[in-house]
């Protein structure tokens, strides 16, 4: 399995608790949105009353592009990038969200997405708790992003991650 980045947010609100990423290839990104995304994804498989589990994203072609250009005459055509999968899962106030290529198996993925969550609330479950007012108000607010002070709580979790990474073989 090659993984791309992890997240783990608080369900309610989407606020990002931690966030480990190897490869990603944008410098621009934002995680709060990032993580408002893995959220409305949640909810809207809720409203068909379905489970989400995972999202696959893919770039336009080369020649959509080519031919999407041409009309600028432009012929530059950007590298095609492999299919990203985003894999989620849920356990009690967590979500997961894991980028992975597409081309890796999705119950493996799955699998460790929720031995991460499992370990995350096992370590910081009592703390989760004690924040639960602070993620009410954050998910009623228009910004949701998670204080710096409370992220760099959960910030050791990547030796975690680390050991899972080599425990399962994952790059």
């Amino acid at each position: 399995m090659v993984l791309y980045r992890v997240n783990v947010l608080e369900a309610g609100s989407g606020a990002c608790l931690f966030e480990k990423v190897w490869q990603w290839n944008s410098t621009a990104y934002n995680t709060e949105r990032l993580c408002k995304m893995v959220l409305s994804f949640y909810s809207l498989a809720k409203e068909f009353s379905q489970e989400f589990s995972y999202v696959l994203f893919e770039q336009e072609s080369a020649q959509a592009k080519e031919k999407a250009t041409s009309t600028l005459r432009t012929k530059r055509v950007a590298p095609r990038l492999p299919p990203l999968r985003l894999v989620c899962r849920k356990f009690g106030v967590l979500i997961v969200a894991l980028f992975t290529d597409y081309n890796d198996d999705i119950n493996s993925c799955g699998t460790f997405g929720e031995r991460l969550l499992k370990l995350f609330d096992g370590v910081h479950q009592a703390r989760l708790r004690e924040l639960a007012p602070k993620f009410q108000e954050l998910a009623s607010s228009e910004d949701t992003s998670c204080p710096a002070e409370i992220i760099e709580e959960f910030k050791a979790f990547e030796a975690t991650v680390a050991e899972q990474k080599a425990a399962y073989d994952i790059t």
